[in-house]
């Protein structure tokens, strides 16, 4: 298969993926391996307990996913070889520092990395303030202390969620600014209560600010005049999706599965 452009530059590369047990996790590493199979490695940073934990966690709740059907009929008896090759599946969290890895194997990882991409989150809306800011903001700031140390490192891709400024306006500013002004009637009872989570919510919009999609919107109209392969490789014009199919036979039945599988675990808890 002609391969040019975007996953020309895939080609023996090394690429830290965080994240790769979401949804879109699970798109990237299907994408790569499908669009560049002659990439060198792809290193998925799980949560596990140990390696053997964090390689049956990958090949449980990625490679054994529906969406890697096209590749198993690709290479065939071949498969679990192919990716066995390809994927490395590291036990760590973005929420320590180093990934919560050992020095020698953060030293290996520095000098082994081509590229990161970041996309380990929690995207839950109603997620404790803390949990969030662990692992959105801090886990942000190790993973860019990380990059310092790589050798080769050609690039650094962060994903958000696009309700990210939105969703904190409502899930805390909004509470906040209720915090204030009981805090005004009620005589300042509220006051370090208050400075402490506002400065919390500050320090987490300045680093979101960081981030925009300018980036992202060139790539997107430089990709749709694209001549070569990458159009319809790389083909994310949201126009083309159909958006009443998806929201009824993909969103809302998601939807209605996860708070049924919220209820569950909350019986049995």
């Amino acid at each position: 298969m002609k391969t040019g452009g975007i996953a020309e530059r895939f080609r023996d590369k090394s690429i830290l993926i965080t994240g790769a047990t979401g949804f879109l996790g699970k798109l990237l590493v299907e994408k790569i391996l499908r669009v560049q199979p002659e990439v060198r490695k792809l290193y998925l940073l799980v949560r596990a307990p140990d390696a053997i934990a964090a390689e049956e966690r990958v090949l449980t709740e990625v490679v054994g996913n529906g969406l890697f059907d096209v590749l198993r009929e690709q290479y065939g008896a071949g498969f679990h070889s192919f990716i066995k090759e390809k994927i490395y599946a590291l036990p760590g969290d973005v929420t320590h520092e180093n990934f919560g890895l050992e020095s020698y194997d953060i030293l290996q990882l520095s000098q082994k990395v081509d590229i990161i991409v970041n996309g380990a989150a929690t995207t839950n809306f109603m997620e404790r303030y803390d949990v969030a800011l662990a692992t959105n903001t801090t886990g942000v700031v190790h993973l860019c202390q990380f990059a310092k140390q790589c050798d080769n490192l050609k690039m650094v891709l962060h994903v958000s969620t696009v309700y990210f400024q939105a969703y904190m306006i409502l899930r805390y500013k909004v509470p906040l600014e209720m915090m204030r002004a009981a805090n005004v009637l009620l005589g300042g009872i509220y006051t370090k209560n208050y400075y402490e989570l506002n400065r919390g919510y500050n320090i987490l919009m300045t680093v979101a600010k960081l981030f925009d999609d300018t980036n992202l919107r060139k790539l997107w109209k430089a990709t749709a005049m694209d001549q070569n392969d990458d159009a319809s490789i790389f083909n994310f014009d949201p126009k083309c999706i159909n958006w009443s199919s998806y929201l009824v036979n993909t969103h809302i039945p998601a939807a209605i599965k996860y708070a049924n599988n919220q209820k569950t675990k909350a019986r049995s808890a």
